[in-house]
């Protein structure tokens, strides 16, 4: 048959359909390239956000794990520890730390360095670090019905510094006085009570207006030896007011000097850390040293007749009457708003940062820090 001017053979028309048809197919496998592609990426996404998510769970988790370690350095604990955070009510997430502290020296059980737990005497392994350092070491995880997910590590160095950094060798509230004839000595003093050359502090500070230097008291400090009346310099008033619990003067929180206290005096001697909640009336305190805390809830707590050589500092609500062969060497911090009176004899109160940087309790300060996924 003859094909008319215009008209497509049957043949021509089948050909053309067939192409139409592939690239309609083409297009569909491209578009589905495209979205396979698209979600691939998508998906790949998704999961690299997710894992950065859970390692920064895992960073916040060994942080955690730190700042309860340096919690317990301040109060005197140099053990390991572990702790768990949930982050959801059914527990499905879970965050678990792992918390090393050492001290480097010489390996005991194997070759090289160690960071060595003073508690355990468990060793760990260290290269970057030189003999005398303070390290931490917490491992972070996150991990989801058993199965971990991601882990941080976080090392760090830490400095001990003196918890104390007082004002005066005594620090009290409101308006105060001395009496009798005790000797209050701002000047820098080794632990045995002997000058070493230094300035040192104030002798008295107060958040008072005014000061009562009474009967043959002396007060001396930032290089001037005690005299009455007291030279110019060594009697700071109007100084900040002191906070009104012994956890807030060390910056700590409340609570965390707890598993210290008692209601029985100690007896003599006694060192570490003693937290009196009551008065204590005849506090002989001779040959005892460390810190010493009198402190009851109303703030109404007082130490009186006090006798005996002390090395340390003494926090108490109120003081009355450091008897005439008390010495006391370290610092003294009344808490009492309404202001104190010291003295009754001969006493002395020598201000001693020898003293105070070995006290049990300190502040530990972070010094070099650095995190990775592997130890």
């Amino acid at each position: 048959m003859r094909t008319l001017p215009g008209e497509k053979s049957g043949i021509r028309k089948k050909k053309e359909g067939g192409f139409v048809l592939i690239y309609f197919l083409l297009l569909i496998l491209v578009l589905l390239t495209g979205v396979g592609s698209f979600y691939a990426f998508g998906f790949a996404d998704l999961r690299a956000s997710t894992r950065t998510a859970w390692l920064s769970q895992a960073l916040y988790v060994a942080e955690a794990g730190i700042d309860q370690k340096l919690t317990e350095l301040a109060t005197g604990s140099t053990a390991n520890l572990t702790g768990t955070l949930n982050f959801d009510n059914l527990g499905t997430y879970q965050g678990a730390y792992d918390v090393f502290y050492g001290e480097v020296g010489p390996c005991q059980n194997q070759t090289g360095s160690c960071a060595v737990n003073p508690d355990s005497g468990a060793e760990r392994l260290v290269t970057q670090y030189t003999t005398g350092d303070a390290v931490i070491f917490s491992t972070g995880t996150i991990s989801q019905n058993g199965t971990l997910l991601a882990q941080k590590i976080v090392r760090m160095t830490v400095r001990r510094d003196p918890l104390f950094d007082p004002d005066g060798a005594v620090s009290i509230n409101g308006v105060s006085s001395t009496a009798g004839s005790i000797t209050v000595d701002g000047r820098e003093h080794d632990r045995n009570g002997n000058l070493t050359g230094g300035a040192g502090t104030f002798g008295i500070s107060t958040s008072g207006s005014r000061f009562s230097q009474g009967g043959n008291s002396k007060i001396g400090g930032n290089g001037l030896a005690p005299a009455r009346p007291a030279p110019p310099g060594t009697i700071q008033l109007n100084a900040p007011l002191l906070p009104n619990t012994p956890e807030a003067l060390l910056g700590l929180s409340a609570g965390a000097l707890d598993r210290f206290k008692t209601d029985t005096p100690p007896a003599a001697p006694f060192n570490g850390v003693v937290y009196l909640t009551r008065s204590w009336t005849s506090a002989n305190l001779d040959r005892s040293s460390g810190i010493l805390i009198v402190h009851d809830d109303e703030g109404e707590a007082k130490l009186k007749n006090v006798s005996g050589t002390f090395k340390g500092v003494i926090i108490t609500d109120d003081i009355e009457h450091i008897n005439s062969n008390a010495k006391l060497i370290g610092a003294l911090f009344g808490l009492k708003s309404e202001g104190v009176t010291l003295g009754n004899g001969n006493a002395e109160v020598l201000f001693s940062p020898e003293i105070l940087a070995g006290l049990p309790l300190a502040n530990y300060k972070v010094t070099s820090w650095e995190d990775s996924q592997n130890d």
